[in-house]
């Protein structure tokens, strides 16, 4: 599996979850309830209360509760997800050659690209891409 699909497969992670709760967003919840077991606190990505703690929460000292919104698994997810997208959309294959046997082509290619005012890596893969496009489809 590649890791885009890794990404989407987190985001669908969190969808299941939500449709699994029966989606209650519509209607408004109280973001810290007290129960039984202490202080609850709402995560809107997983739509449930988990203990108001830094054990489920990040702290966030811009919010009134000192906690973040989302619980840290929902954060970890989303964050992983953000993190595999970011990945693929700079993604740059580099290549290698090797020209230890053949000296005669590389100080070849080298002249040519010297005469052509670009440097060595630009010129391989000018001739590269050449030809490529010149074969048949």
């Amino acid at each position: 599996m590649c890791t885009h699909d890794k990404g989407e497969q987190f985001l669908q992670i969190i969808k299941e979850i939500r449709e699994e709760k029966g989606n209650n967003m519509a209607q408004k919840q109280e973001l810290i309830i007290e129960t039984d077991e202490g202080k609850q606190k709402w995560c809107p990505a997983c739509e449930e209360y988990l203990p108001a703690n830094e054990e489920y929460f990040y702290k966030d000292g811009s919010s009134t509760s000192k906690l973040s919104s989302w619980c840290r698994k929902c954060q970890r997810a989303k964050q992983k997800a953000t993190d595999i997208k970011k990945s693929q959309a700079g993604r740059v294959e580099i290549i290698s050659l090797d020209f230890t046997e053949y000296a005669e082509m590389y100080n070849k290619l080298a002249e040519d690209a010297k005469d052509d005012f670009r440097p060595l890596e630009q010129h391989i893969l000018f001739i590269i891409n050449d030809y490529f496009n010149r074969m048949p489809a």
